[in-house]
């Protein structure tokens, strides 16, 4: 008899102990996965749709270091860019007044880099970047600026330049091979130094191939500026201006005004071509657009993002060229 109360003793111990013990179901809370990286960019004034320079720097950061949309890489890059998995976030100016606030704005939201996009940023991401010691800066095609109208390299800045001139070189020798009427031109957008570049190295290119075109010291070369670079309708009037004059190929360095003369160019027809700029252009008017210089915008942004995710930022200067892979032309 005892013998069955002991395992009844058993029995009942085990299932109070088993009651006591047994541990309470986990309910796990959902995984918010918090971004590498959250950056800013603010657009130099030919804003977003430009299919050009602010594109480009726009495609660095939305379309490759976020991920959007990774087919837009060229072959030649597709081994070293994949998504950093950062977060946008990006504000348009329209005139240069809109830089200062612009910059301050996403400064005040304390982003790990802020990318200003254009020279006519310098002397805002200096002031901006004075303010705020703790946010880093990239400026592309500029450098941070004081008052006093000195260039000076904070600690939290970074500036990336290219070498348009080589890329342009390589556009003007291309155009001088091809010219048909031995007569080219060019459209400038803002009559500024950095596209004095791309002009000097354009005319270096036809003289070296087509010196009858080029005339003496480049004169030969058609030129006009639009004085701007969001308007289209500009860029339009400066092509069939130059068109008229014989001219049958036309090198546009004028952001959003040099889709007036890619779609002059198309309208034109047979006998008549564009140079695209910054980004492949080919495809707005296939057939039309002789070649593209290629300045890449898109990489300087991706590889500054990709320095403060490796935590090797650094204040530098970087100079991107041909042989840097900085500038080209496409097929």
């Amino acid at each position: 008899k005892w013998v069955w109360i002991l395992i009844a003793a058993l029995v009942v111990g085990g299932g109070a102990l088993y009651y006591v013990t047994r541990p309470e179901p986990v309910v796990e809370e959902p995984v918010v996965e918090e971004p590498a990286l959250r950056i800013g960019l603010v657009t130099s004034v030919g804003g977003r749709g430009d299919k050009s320079f602010n594109d480009a720097a726009l495609r660095g950061l939305e379309l490759w270091a976020a991920g959007g949309d990774l087919a837009t890489v060229p072959e030649f890059l597709k081994g070293e860019i994949k998504s950093l998995g950062v977060e946008p976030r990006v504000i348009e100016s329209r005139v240069v007044e809109d830089f200062y606030p612009n910059l301050r704005t996403l400064a005040e939201e304390g982003l790990d880099l802020i990318v200003a996009v254009g020279f006519l940023q310098s002397e805002a991401v200096y002031k901006v970047a004075k303010e705020f010691p703790d946010v880093k800066f990239m400026i592309i095609d500029g450098l941070p600026t004081n008052p006093e109208g000195e260039v000076e390299m904070l600690p939290n800045t970074q500036a990336y330049l290219f070498r348009e001139n080589e890329g342009s070189f390589l556009v003007g020798a291309l155009a001088g091979l091809m010219t048909e009427t031995n007569k080219v031109g060019f459209v400038g957008g803002m009559d500024i130094f950095i596209i004095h570049r791309f002009e000097a190295g354009y005319k270096a290119g036809v003289m070296t191939t087509n010196p009858e075109a080029a005339g003496p010291e480049g004169r030969g070369v058609l030129v006009d500026y639009t004085g701007d670079f969001r308007d289209p309708l500009k860029g339009a009037a400066s092509a069939k201006a130059i068109f008229g004059k014989e001219a049958d190929i036309i090198f546009a360095a004028a952001g959003a005004s040099g889709i007036g003369v890619i779609d002059t160019a198309r309208d034109m027809g047979e006998g008549y071509f564009a140079i695209g700029v910054d980004s492949d252009q080919d495809w707005m008017a296939p057939g039309r657009v002789l070649t593209s210089m290629l300045k890449m915008v898109d990489l300087a942004v991706y590889r500054s993002i990709e320095s403060v995710l490796n935590e090797t930022y650094k204040a530098e200067i970087i100079v991107l060229g041909v042989k840097e892979g900085g500038v080209d032309i496409s097929p």
